[in-house]
This record gives C-alpha cells, structure tokens and sequence, in this order.
C-alpha cells in the first residue's frame, strides 16, 4: 500500500495503481476509500472488467445490492474471462433481490460451464420453487445431493417437496 500511496501522490495515471489500492481498502474493511479508488481506477479505464467486479463487491459490502448488479453486468462485458466468477456472484444478488427467472438464467450458464458444482443446482432449486417449478426444483435438488450427499439442508428440503407431493 505504501507503494501504491507514493505512487497516487505523484500523480499516477495508472488505473492498475487505483484499483489495486481500492483492493486493499475493502480487504481492510475501509470501503469508502476503496470506493474511491475503484471509481477513480474505472475513470481512468472504463473498459477494465476487473476493476467493475471488484467495486461491485464493494457495492454488495455496502448493500448496495442493484448498483453492484450492473458492475458485474459491465464486468461481465468488459472481461467476458471472469465469467464464472461474475456469474456465481450475479446469481446470488438476483435471488436476494428477487429477480429469479434472471437468477435462473445465470446459473444455467453456470451448470454449462461447471456441471459439478452442488450450490449452483442448489440455489437454482431455490429459485425454480419461488417461480413455482416444484419438478424442477426436485430435479435440482436431487442433482445437488448426488454431488454433495452430506448436505442435510438439502436433503431437508428435497424431503419437504417430495412429502408435499405426495400429498
């Protein structure tokens, strides 16, 4: 950080310099500095998809939970390699707000890309049984057991919609 702050004190036009001092503030917690870093990192380079995922990590911290939705959405445009990690953060926003078809639509990208990722078919169960998709949340939830068969919570739930089933 030392050599970040001589840097921005000579005058740096390195947006590199910027969003790495932002990094640095939100791992400490400082997330007003790491907000301005960030903004002034994205000024200097409106096309640098990272430096959007980072602030819109920032933005979640500070619940600002839509703010943070259209980073990822511009981190996602700008830096299309981050893909998986954009999405795994997107699509969880997108079911705290509420937004579930969109939710769903994220995380089958993501079960595209990484078919063996239990949370994935977990949270994409949560959200298919918010839009009323009872088979496709079993479905989904019998897939996450099969990749994670420990997980009680899971277990619990799928046993609630199949007893409810049947009834």
């Amino acid at each position: 950080m030392a050599d970040f702050n001589i840097s921005v004190r000579a005058g740096t036009r390195t947006a590199l310099v910027y969003e790495s001092s932002g990094v640095i503030y939100m791992t400490r917690g400082d997330l007003k500095n790491a907000l301005l870093f960030l903004n002034k990192a994205i000024s200097l380079d409106p096309e640098k998809g990272r430096a959007y995922y980072n602030r819109a990590m920032v933005f979640d911290m500070m619940n600002m939970k839509e703010e943070s939705i259209k980073d990822y959405n511009s981190a996602l445009e700008f830096s299309p390699e981050m893909t998986l990690e954009v999405l795994s953060n997107r699509s969880v926003l997108l079911l705290e707000t509420g937004r579930f078809a969109d939710a769903i639509n994220d995380l089958d990208r993501l079960i595209a890309l990484n078919r063996n990722e239990y949370m994935y078919f977990y949270n994409r169960a949560f959200a298919r049984l918010k839009l009323n998709n009872i088979d496709g949340a079993i479905e989904d939830y019998q897939k996450a057991l099969q990749l994670n068969p420990g997980d009680q919570l899971t277990r619990n739930q799928l046993q609630i919609l199949m007893n409810n089933r049947i009834r």
